[in-house]
């Protein structure tokens, strides 16, 4: 059985508009992998693609051999959903239906999330704590995240940093977005920058101390020297 999450010349888009164009590679599993890009280069139409969001696409998309379940997936969005007048207890219920062994309070003593309040008084960072429980809580094997780390606090980063390998020594395969490098290099076993739609860099951990310069590219550079010339 392969061991690896793989693209395989993928494309997709919206209607006429592709966003993104042969797509290839191979990710192996039980591992953080960042995905990173500027706004608008497909890393969420990357993870829908997984989570079978977006139908129809050309090419491939392998998991362990064989094409991903949902039931294989859980996913944590930028703007988690939650029913109007749902308290936190109530939503974490929802969890436990699916996963009876899970044990909520254990998480919360990490994130300390006022449980008997409607969810609706919670901050964005409270909601995207409170949403995480639930991906951790449903047990699946591959956990897709898009954009983690916004709206979290410091100690939050922190924890959610140790809480996804604490997930890969168990096997849980974790992908996760971010517009911005630095989160990511503290957390990835490999990162990939997706650019324009229709080119992927693959970095290994040993290479990310040369990703900035990567990303700083000579288009780069002539615009900010033009800028400087302008102030």
């Amino acid at each position: 059985m392969s061991s690896f999450l793989e693209f395989q010349n993928v494309s997709a888009g919206y209607g006429e508009h592709r966003v993104l164009q042969n797509i290839s590679f191979q990710l192996p599993i039980a591992h953080i992998h960042g995905l990173v890009g500027r706004n608008g280069q497909g890393k969420t139409t990357l993870l829908n693609l997984l989570r079978k969001h977006l139908r129809p696409f050309e090419g491939e998309i392998l998991f362990c051999g064989a094409e991903p379940r949902k039931e294989d997936i859980a996913m944590l969005d930028v703007e988690p959903f939650f029913y109007p007048r749902m308290t936190g207890s109530e939503y974490v219920r929802l969890v436990q239906f699916a996963q009876p062994t899970f044990r909520a309070e254990a998480w919360n003593r990490i994130f300390d999330l006022p449980l008997e309040d409607e969810i609706e008084t919670y901050s964005a960072g409270m909601r995207k704590k409170l949403a995480f429980i639930g991906v951790v809580g449903l047990g699946r094997p591959l956990v897709l995240l898009d954009e983690p780390f916004n709206s979290l606090d410091i100690e939050t980063n922190y924890a959610l940093t140790d809480i996804l390998k604490l997930l890969t020594e168990q096997g849980t395969t974790v992908v996760l977005t971010s517009h911005i490098l630095e989160p990511l290099l503290s957390v990835s076993d490999t990162i990939l920058y997706l650019q324009h739609g229709d080119t992927i860099h693959h970095f290994s951990k040993s290479e990310f101390d040369r990703i900035h310069a990567f990303m700083r590219s000579e288009e780069h550079a002539k615009n900010i020297a033009l800028l400087r010339e302008t102030m």
